[in-house]
């Protein structure tokens, strides 16, 4: 006696080829979509560290390195 489990339709029925290839692309543009905010949150990252950076060490510099007859 072979113990057999049923098998329940998806919801909806089953998917056509077409309906298939329709939700992977919309998941792709999905995911390509946080690709691109992940990029922006990046790239506004780095350049505020790097203006920050550089306004800091300017700062520094001009406090740590200015001549002694301006001290």
């Amino acid at each position: 006696m072979a113990c057999e489990i049923p098998t329940m339709p998806a919801p909806g029925g089953p998917k056509s080829f077409k309906d298939l290839s329709k939700d992977i692309a919309s998941k792709r543009q999905q995911s390509q979509g946080q690709i691109n905010e992940d990029y922006d949150l990046c790239i506004d990252l780095t350049l505020r560290r790097l203006v920050y950076g550089s306004m800091t060490g300017l700062a520094s510099a001009l406090g740590l390195f200015r001549s002694p007859s301006t001290r």
